[in-house]
């Protein structure tokens, strides 16, 4: 991280605060200017310094500007201040919170104590202040359950004092043999509502081939029906053939009776040859198809199972792996 970064994040920070702070010489305790990174460090540093110009007059606008710039640079600890800083403005006081305890865990780690000391204080003013709710379990919930609010997973200690942002969220919880819950829920104010969760026994099975499958079965009886009509459109056909053939040239008659039974005779086994194996095919092939959409259908799948799905944490971009319910 560019150390310009850092010195302009820890000005905006206290002049927040409304303190000034000076290094025991004299001099401003803020990190002196130096050189950026690679293309990626300069982007995310031209983020910032948009984000801090925009801090006093669009506090919405700071936050999408900080936000990409963490984005490029994710171990920034001005960068997580700052999103503290604009969330705090913005009413968003969990949100707020969640980037000065980040980022007074980086500023630890990186040994910059006026950061940590920022983050600190902002984290214990706004503790007082930050919505929460309290989560409840009808019945004693089962080893292993998980409750997530908005995506993100609700730690069993944090039941009884969840925070949250004002505003509309949706509760997820469940548990292995239980089906699963999902509760939506506003909160206005500093909140203080319980939200009571009840796990009931079954499956969370989720099958997303069923439509496929029913329509290969479909397909497929349908081809065996086909075959079958074949065979019997064959038997049919050749019975007529014996009939014309063989007793079609019996004494006494006439050379144009003769002529028209085995006319008739050649047409039955043409039908036959033609009609009957067409058939035959079409319903074969019917079957085949039916059996390659039924096994190449998705399979039923628990939704219960760690799952790669889109990271979607203030953060995090791109994949990883997350447990669902």
């Amino acid at each position: 991280m560019g150390m310009s970064r850092l010195g302009v994040s820890f000005v905006v920070v206290w002049l927040f605060a409304g303190s000034a702070h000076a290094s025991p010489s004299g001099d401003s305790a803020a990190p002196q200017p130096a050189p950026s990174g690679g293309p990626q460090q300069q982007k995310a540093d031209e983020l910032f310094e948009q984000g801090r110009k925009l801090m006093d007059s669009d506090a919405a606008g700071a936050c999408e500007k900080f936000t990409q710039a963490i984005q490029l640079d994710p171990t920034a600890a001005g960068t997580m201040l700052n999103l503290g800083l604009c969330n705090q403005k913005l009413g968003k006081y969990k949100t707020a919170l969640y980037w000065f305890r980040k980022g007074q865990a980086r500023a630890t780690e990186t040994n910059l104590p006026d950061h940590e000391r920022a983050a600190r204080e902002h984290t214990t003013d706004l503790a007082a202040k930050v919505a929460t709710i309290k989560i409840g379990f009808s019945a004693d919930p089962p080893p292993n359950t998980r409750v997530k609010i908005d995506g993100e997973e609700v730690m069993p200690a944090d039941y009884g004092h969840a925070e949250v942002d004002p505003g509309h969220h949706v509760l997820d919880a469940g548990a292995p043999g239980r089906k699963l819950v999902h509760l939506d829920f506003d909160v206005v104010g500093k909140g203080g509502d319980t939200l009571t969760v009840t796990l009931v026994e079954g499956e969370n099975v989720l099958d997303r081939g069923k439509g496929r499958r029913r329509a290969a079965l479909y397909v497929a009886i349908g081809g065996g029906l086909l075959c079958a009509a074949s065979g019997g459109y064959a038997y049919y056909e050749k019975t007529e053939y014996d009939r014309f053939a063989i007793n079609g040239m019996g004494r006494g008659m006439t050379l144009a009776d003769m002529t028209a039974n085995a006319l008739s005779a050649r047409q039955a086994q043409h039908d036959a040859a033609w009609y009957g194996t067409g058939m035959f095919i079409a319903g074969a092939a019917a079957i085949s198809i039916g059996a390659v959409i039924y096994f190449t259908a998705p399979q039923r799948e628990r939704i219960d199972q760690t799952v790669f799905v889109p990271t979607l944490g203030p953060d995090q971009v791109g994949f990883a792996a997350s447990g669902s319910f």
